[in-house]
């Protein structure tokens, strides 16, 4: 266009962003000016002329003041000095002073596709984000990061807007949309410490000259254009900077790039306008090579000894020949009426593993399996890991009263809900009676999982399943369902172990696979809330496994065979398939069994009720779970979490009453 340009006016043009042009454009103007960043006299100039007008704590002749500006543009020093000014009216000072212009310095961001500037708008809760606009028109909605959090973009010519509106607010003046400012609780910038993710905040940059970071940057879904832009901006910016691009994903809900990094490089990520959050890359793994390793290679188990305590899994049957299970095996009996006690489904083996040596990974890993109990299998569910006889209530207690009259069994593991019966209040309903009723009876302790949320049309979708993490966890859906409310048993929901899949190992570069849960936090899928007169339930949290999200595949959520789960032993091990993982608070429940039947080789003749004191007394709180109820006041008030001394993450989570 402008080597086609015959007309006889002068052109003139101007940009910040010389490095995202072609540099042949350079080639068709006869003159190129650069401007310089205002030396140290002329900073003071620029701050004598923008300050005139402003009472100070500080002199400008200063050589201090001046010099906390260099290296900035003319405009940089202009749009902090707003920023430092708007922090003194909305906080109520009538001086400007130092601390002023350093907190707004240190919110000065770089980069950028385009002009505007980012900011944090702190707003009361039920704040609509679309009323932004209302403010000035030149404000665009970027994301709500949680309920008193929105971010946009803002003009200078907003910003002055806005800034006028304050000073007449201020002069008692009348100002439209009066509301919508009242209810602004503060405005910033999203600064490097907002970008930081979990593991980044807990683990700092590693110690390596390079190392690989994964970029989000701000979605920016309604424009196209603007995607566009912001992507080329971004690329270049990391060429300039020389940083490498490994992988990157690009769709209008999510940007994302895997790059390789120094630090000083990763503190310029940390400034960057377009970066939403920096995080390392997944490393908390369960290796395939794990869960598929030949059982050949651990050698033979022996059987506990006489006086072993025992512990009885409820469940659906065991395959009582499996290689780790058999020498340990005390008795396998069903009480499903026409079945035998042969495990036809999985889920009773894999929890008998859990059972018998709570951390199976642990065991694994080192390839030394000591069973230390004694383990009963009473079958109550069926192929389908249903019960369909009739009231599984009876087959419980059937089970129940066999195993202790027969075996002087005390521990009895139930990793079963019923979904169709979440407790919202009110009485307890069949199975939680029943439960309660035999544990005061017959002096036995129930350990039980919290349940599983059942994936539905309320549940979230794609992207929401991470970015409104852990909120939902606070929804009905989220809720304990029978018999989790028991007030006599011990009620155990789950904890995130793992955050990298499969996939994520063999493709390192490759940053698709996004996890939900950080790992010591509640897993996505596990229930919880108060029981009768707001009784904490549950009690105890441990390892049940983890979901994850596929952005390569539609936002698929991996909530089975991702290897986030927790592996144990598999009832197809005849087929050479000796061990599998899962997921869900039922593999969570066995290893709280495993560690309340450990407490009776100590103590064989103590009640249920010391065993279960035993497991709560002895426990603390997890760092990462203390700082999600850190980080949100709602959450200050909801979750109590706690890790056992032995090698087993446990967590207490109370829902407040309706």
């Amino acid at each position: 266009m402008l080597d086609a340009y015959e007309g006889k006016s002068i052109l003139v043009a101007a940009t910040n962003h010389e490095q995202i042009l072609d540099a042949a454009i350079w080639r068709r103007f006869d003159e190129v000016l650069v401007f310089e960043s205002p030396n140290l006299e002329q900073l003071r100039r620029l701050l004598t002329i923008k300050l005139r007008g402003l009472r100070r704590e500080f002199d400008i002749e200063d050589a201090r003041i001046t010099s906390m500006f260099k290296g900035m543009s003319h405009a940089d020093v202009e749009r902090v000095l707003r920023r430092a000014a708007k922090d003194m009216v909305l906080t109520g000072k009538e001086f400007l002073s130092e601390r002023h212009l350093q907190s707004a310095i240190r919110r000065e961001d770089v980069g950028g596709f385009d002009e505007r500037k980012l900011f944090r708008f702190t707003v009361q809760k039920g704040f609509n984000p679309d009323d932004l606009r209302k403010i000035s028109t030149e404000i665009e909605f970027v994301s709500q990061e949680d309920e008193t959090v929105v971010i946009g973009f803002a003009t200078n010519a907003a910003l002055a807007q806005f800034e006028a509106r304050l000073s007449s607010m201020a002069s008692g003046e009348h100002v439209t949309n009066k509301e919508v400012i009242y209810a602004l609780q503060s405005v910033d910038g999203w600064s490097a410490d907002n970008r930081k993710g979990w593991a980044l905040k807990q683990q700092g940059f590693p110690d390596r000259d390079e190392f690989m970071l994964d970029v989000e940057l701000w979605p920016l879904e309604d424009s196209h254009q603007a995607r566009q832009q912001a992507w080329q901006a971004f690329e270049s910016w990391l060429a300039e900077k020389r940083i490498e691009k490994l992988d990157q994903i690009k769709k209008p809900e999510l940007t994302l790039y895997r790059v390789r990094c120094t630090v000083a490089q990763a503190d310029g990520l940390l400034h960057h306008r377009d970066v939403r959050s920096i995080d390392l890359p997944p490393n908390f793994a369960l290796e395939r090579s794990v869960v598929f390793q030949d059982i050949q290679n651990i050698p033979d188990i022996q059987a506990p000894s006489a006086q072993a305590p025992g512990v009885v899994v409820l469940d659906s049957g065991i395959a009582d020949g499996h290689p780790l299970l058999k020498a340990a095996v005390g008795e396998a009996e069903s009480f499903l009426p026409g079945e035998g006690p042969h495990d036809e489904n999985g889920h009773g083996t894999h929890v008998a593993g859990l059972a018998l040596y709570g951390d199976f990974e642990k065991h694994l890993r080192a390839r030394i399996f000591v069973p230390n109990l004694r383990l009963y299998s009473g079958r109550i569910l069926d192929k389908h890991n249903e019960n369909t006889t009739g009231f599984v209530e009876n087959q419980i207690e059937e089970a129940v009263r066999y195993f202790v009259s027969k075996h002087l069994c005390k521990v009895f593991n139930l990793s079963f809900g019923d979904a169709n019966k979440p407790y919202l209040g009110g009485h307890l309903k069949g199975l939680s009676v029943t439960l309660d009723t035999l544990s005061r009876e017959l002096g036995v302790l129930f350990v039980v999982s919290s349940g599983n949320h059942r994936i539905n049309e309320d549940s979230p979708d794609g992207l929401e399943w991470r970015n409104q993490y852990p909120g939902y966890l606070l929804n009905d859906g989220w809720r304990l369902i029978e018999p989790a409310p028991a007030l006599n048993v011990l009620t155990v929901g789950s904890l995130a172990r793992h955050n990298q899949t499969y996939n994520s190992q063999r493709y390192p570069l490759d940053p698709a696979e996004l996890l939900i849960a950080p790992p010591d936090q509640p897993s996505p899928f596990t229930r919880s809330g108060h029981s009768v007169d707001g009784a904490i339930k549950p009690e105890l949290m441990t390892y049940g496994g983890n979901w994850a999200i596929n952005t390569r595949a539609n936002h698929a959520l991996l909530d089975r065979a991702a290897g986030l789960g927790v592996v144990s032993t598999s009832y197809q091990f005849a087929g050479g398939h000796p061990f599998m993982a899962d997921a869900g608070t039922s593999m969570a429940a066995p290893q709280v069994a495993h560690l309340a039947a450990s407490v009776l080789h100590e103590h064989p003749d103590t009640t249920a009720n010391f065993v279960r004191a035993q497991l709560c007394l002895n426990a603390v709180r997890p760092q990462t779970s203390q700082q999600l109820a850190d980080q949100d006041k709602v959450f200050k008030q909801v979750v109590v979490m706690v890790r056992s001394k032995k090698p087993h993450c446990t967590a207490r989570w109370k829902t407040p009453s309706p």
